[in-house]
């Protein structure tokens, strides 16, 4: 019966279902009704229903059609069934706010629907509230469905490059193809209405919007996103004008009607264009904790750990040899392998976070092969320029697993920055995690028991885990292999997101590979000067 529903029998259906109880046949008669809005509220055979049936049918937000229409039927039924008994009942499906100045005065007016007196109460309403009548528009309801398709008629109005924001292909993209952009605006320009703006093919009820912003490099963007039913009247769902962005980026609201997504970029490190890749818009059922201030407006206060991979944040600072291996999840770790690093008073370890979040707590695990121990301070940022210190452990040896609770603030960028090993002056973290994803106990600064023990005890004569691959990055470029250190550092260039450099002499050290002890890797001198690996 689902199948076979039309626009000629969908209303005897759902008139039955309706009366005898069947709620699957309902809810499948009602979104047929949903999608099929404009067409069916010009038929005569929703003209058939009950009063209590055409109410079900038009008091729905994902009815996807005009207030005018939705009015229109009810002036109709009430003519044609010559039953003005159900003119309350009906009248409370119609959102009369939603009407315009024009249809309240002549066509509601003339219907004898309302009361002159309820026509200006609703004329009032309208001139006091304006804006904030957004909520009570209708859409197309389409729970876990990207909207933004040219399949559902999305199209892009403004932006250079606009071909592919749409498209649904998030990989194949580079310098110069596969995003959209606009000039950022200076305060000399005198054009400030600069964006990239989607159009939906209807207007759709959608509460989540995830774009992709150009990540190639290790640039970040900054940005707002308003939405608009009527291209009028616009509301901002998050601004992150003074936060640095990078890669994909989940923006959630509470739910709304909206026909036009508007982004304006206002930020970015590397020149002055603003690059989106991918845009889409949806509900979802799952949306995570947010502010709806106007201070934070849209950031989101996250119970999973977003310093990982998986929600692409990216280690912009430290010495490893693989670049994430601190955000990447794997506790796969030995002397020389599954760690991030900094020599201790040179630089630091920095993770970035796609966007700003509120976190009040993180989770780090400190390299624990052996017995060594640790000291550190962590800072945080919102922007790389002004940092915060929120833990400091100076005056408290620490090792393996560590959680740390703190006030809730404004986080894009973590700074771990080791200040004593007992062992060597390297300081070294194997996993990252904000926020902490274990319960919390009580106090700020306190130590999580020890999660895993030393599963291989090494030689006393093997230097563990003083290798170290130093991993230049650079803005335009993948990071580059520099060069190995032992026990008796050679040469260390820790390089950040300034491209700055700390190098300490010492004699040149090579690996050497031939010998294999336990799996772990020896020092020998090399002759010569260091030299640079690219």
């Amino acid at each position: 019966m689902k199948n076979a529903l039309n626009v000629k029998n969908v209303c005897s259906v759902f008139e039955a279902s309706f009366s005898y109880g069947l709620p699957d046949l309902t809810d499948a008669c009602l979104k047929y009704m949903d999608r099929h809005a404009k067409t069916l509220l010009h038929s005569r055979e929703i003209l058939r229903l009950t009063a209590a049936a055409l109410r079900e049918v038009l008091v729905r937000d994902s009815l996807c059609a005009s207030e005018i229409d939705v009015f229109d039927v009810v002036r109709e039924w009430v003519l044609h069934n010559n039953d003005r008994d159900a003119v309350p009942l009906l009248s409370g499906a119609v959102r009369w706010s939603l009407l315009s100045h024009e249809d309240l005065v002549n066509r509601v007016r003339s219907s004898n629907l309302l009361p002159s007196d309820d026509i200006l109460d609703i004329l009032a309403t309208k001139m006091r509230e304006g804006n904030a009548l957004s909520h009570l528009h209708r859409g197309l309801f389409e729970p876990e469905v990207n909207v933004a398709t040219p399949e559902m008629n999305a199209t892009v109005v403004r932006g250079e490059m606009s071909g592919s924001l749409l498209d649904g292909d998030a990989t194949n993209y580079g310098q110069d193809h596969g995003y959209t952009r606009h000039v950022i605006p200076d305060k000399h320009d005198a054009d400030k209405s600069a964006c990239i703006q989607v159009k939906l093919g209807s207007p759709c009820i959608i509460n989540h919007i995830r774009m992709l912003l150009w990540d190639r490099d290790l640039r970040s963007y900054s940005y707002y996103v308003e939405l608009s039913n009527d291209e009028v009247h616009w509301t901002k769902v998050v601004d992150y004008s003074h936060f640095a962005c990078r890669s994909w980026q989940e923006i959630y609201f509470a739910q709304c009607t909206v026909q036009h997504i508007r982004v304006v970029g206002t930020r970015n490190t590397a020149n002055r264009s603003f690059h989106l890749v991918k845009l889409e818009a949806k509900f979802s059922k799952n949306v995570p904790e947010f502010k709806s201030g106007d201070k934070y407006l849209g950031f989101v206060v996250p119970k999973e750990n977003v310093a990982s991979l998986a929600k692409f944040a990216s280690v912009v600072e430290g010495v490893s040899r693989s670049r994430h291996a601190l955000i990447n999840g794997s506790l796969d770790y030995d002397w020389d392998n599954g760690y991030c690093c900094h020599q201790i008073g040179s630089g630091a370890i920095v993770v970035q976070l796609n966007q700003p979040y509120f976190l009040s707590s993180l989770r780090l695990l400190l390299w624990d092969v052996d017995d060594r121990t640790y000291t550190y301070v962590i800072h945080t940022s919102a922007n790389n320029r002004d940092w915060r210190l929120i833990v400091d452990t100076r005056d408290s040896q620490r090792q393996s697993w560590q959680t740390h609770q703190f006030n809730q603030q404004v986080v894009s960028f973590i700074k771990l920055t080791g200040t004593s090993n007992s062992a060597n002056e390297v300081f070294h973290v194997v996993h990252l995690e904000a926020p902490c994803q274990v319960p919390l106990v009580s106090g700020a600064g306190s130590a999580l028991p020890v999660e895993r023990e030393a599963d291989v005890v090494p030689p006393n004569d093997l230097a563990a885990p003083d290798v170290l691959i130093d991993v230049e990055f650079h803005d335009d470029e993948p990071p580059h292999l520099a060069m190995a250190i032992g026990p008796n550092p050679g040469a260390v260039i820790v390089a950040g997101l300034n491209n700055n450099r700390v190098i300490h002499q010492g004699p040149a050290m090579d690996v050497d590979e031939d010998r294999n002890r336990q799996q772990q890797r020896r020092i020998r001198p090399r002759l010569g000067p260091p030299s640079r690996a690219h």
